[in-house]
Protein backbone atom coordinates (compact mmCIF):
# COMPACT_ATOMS: atom_id res chain seq x y z
CA UNK A 1 0.00 0.00 0.00
CA UNK A 2 1.52 3.36 -0.95
CA UNK A 3 2.08 5.88 1.81
CA UNK A 4 0.48 9.30 1.64
CA UNK A 5 2.27 11.64 3.99
CA UNK A 6 0.46 14.62 5.44
CA UNK A 7 1.76 17.68 3.67
CA UNK A 8 3.09 15.82 0.62
CA UNK A 9 -0.09 16.13 -1.45
CA UNK A 10 1.75 18.59 -3.72
CA UNK A 11 5.23 18.20 -5.19
CA UNK A 12 7.88 17.69 -2.53
CA UNK A 13 11.32 18.08 -4.08
CA UNK A 14 13.33 17.33 -0.95
CA UNK A 15 15.96 14.62 -1.12
CA UNK A 16 14.80 12.85 2.05
CA UNK A 17 11.62 11.15 3.22
CA UNK A 18 8.78 13.54 4.01
CA UNK A 19 9.06 14.97 7.50
CA UNK A 20 5.69 15.07 9.27
CA UNK A 21 7.04 17.79 11.57
CA UNK A 22 7.21 20.39 8.80
CA UNK A 23 4.45 23.02 8.81
CA UNK A 24 1.71 22.28 6.29
CA UNK A 25 -0.24 25.00 4.49
CA UNK A 26 -3.67 23.39 4.86
CA UNK A 27 -5.47 26.52 3.62
CA UNK A 28 -3.60 26.35 0.30
CA UNK A 29 -4.45 22.67 -0.14
CA UNK A 30 -8.10 23.28 0.74
CA UNK A 31 -8.37 26.15 -1.77
CA UNK A 32 -6.70 24.08 -4.47
CA UNK A 33 -8.96 21.09 -3.78
CA UNK A 34 -12.08 23.28 -3.90
CA UNK A 35 -10.96 24.68 -7.25
CA UNK A 36 -10.21 21.19 -8.58
CA UNK A 37 -13.65 19.98 -7.53
CA UNK A 38 -15.33 23.02 -9.08
CA UNK A 39 -13.40 22.53 -12.34
CA UNK A 40 -14.40 18.86 -12.47
CA UNK A 41 -18.07 19.80 -12.06
CA UNK A 42 -17.88 22.66 -14.56
CA UNK A 43 -15.76 21.06 -17.31
CA UNK A 44 -16.08 17.35 -16.61
CA UNK A 45 -13.50 15.07 -15.01
CA UNK A 46 -11.45 14.31 -18.13
CA UNK A 47 -11.09 17.93 -19.25
CA UNK A 48 -10.27 19.07 -15.72
CA UNK A 49 -7.63 16.35 -15.28
CA UNK A 50 -6.10 17.19 -18.66
CA UNK A 51 -5.90 20.86 -17.74
CA UNK A 52 -4.11 20.01 -14.47
CA UNK A 53 -1.77 17.61 -16.27
CA UNK A 54 -0.77 20.30 -18.75
CA UNK A 55 -0.10 22.75 -15.89
CA UNK A 56 1.69 20.14 -13.74
CA UNK A 57 4.20 22.54 -12.18
CA UNK A 58 1.90 23.71 -9.34
CA UNK A 59 1.35 20.14 -8.08
CA UNK A 60 -2.44 20.27 -8.41
CA UNK A 61 -2.39 17.18 -10.64
CA UNK A 62 -0.83 15.20 -7.76
CA UNK A 63 -3.40 16.62 -5.33
CA UNK A 64 -6.21 15.67 -7.75
CA UNK A 65 -5.00 12.08 -8.16
CA UNK A 66 -4.44 11.70 -4.42
CA UNK A 67 -7.92 13.03 -3.62
CA UNK A 68 -9.61 10.85 -6.23
CA UNK A 69 -7.75 7.77 -5.02
CA UNK A 70 -8.64 8.38 -1.39
CA UNK A 71 -12.27 9.08 -2.27
CA UNK A 72 -12.46 5.85 -4.29
CA UNK A 73 -10.93 3.95 -1.37
CA UNK A 74 -13.50 5.43 1.02
CA UNK A 75 -16.42 4.75 -1.34
CA UNK A 76 -15.39 1.23 -2.44
CA UNK A 77 -13.15 -0.24 0.31
CA UNK A 78 -13.79 -3.78 -0.96
CA UNK A 79 -11.90 -2.95 -4.16
CA UNK A 80 -8.80 -2.18 -2.11
CA UNK A 81 -8.84 -5.48 -0.25
CA UNK A 82 -9.35 -4.18 3.27
CA UNK A 83 -11.24 -1.79 5.48
CA UNK A 84 -10.51 1.90 4.72
CA UNK A 85 -8.51 2.36 7.93
CA UNK A 86 -5.37 0.63 9.16
CA UNK A 87 -5.64 -1.02 12.54
CA UNK A 88 -1.98 -2.03 12.89
CA UNK A 89 -0.14 -1.62 16.15
CA UNK A 90 3.68 -1.57 16.50
CA UNK A 91 3.56 -5.05 18.08
CA UNK A 92 1.73 -6.48 15.04
CA UNK A 93 4.39 -5.16 12.67
CA UNK A 94 7.27 -6.80 14.50
CA UNK A 95 10.31 -5.54 16.38
CA UNK A 96 12.12 -4.07 13.35
CA UNK A 97 9.20 -2.06 11.97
Amino acid sequence: MPDIYQGSELWDLSLVDPDNRRPVDFELRERMLQKLDADRLRHGPVAAARERYLAWEDGAVKLLLTALGLRARRRWPELFGAAPTCRCSPRERGPRA
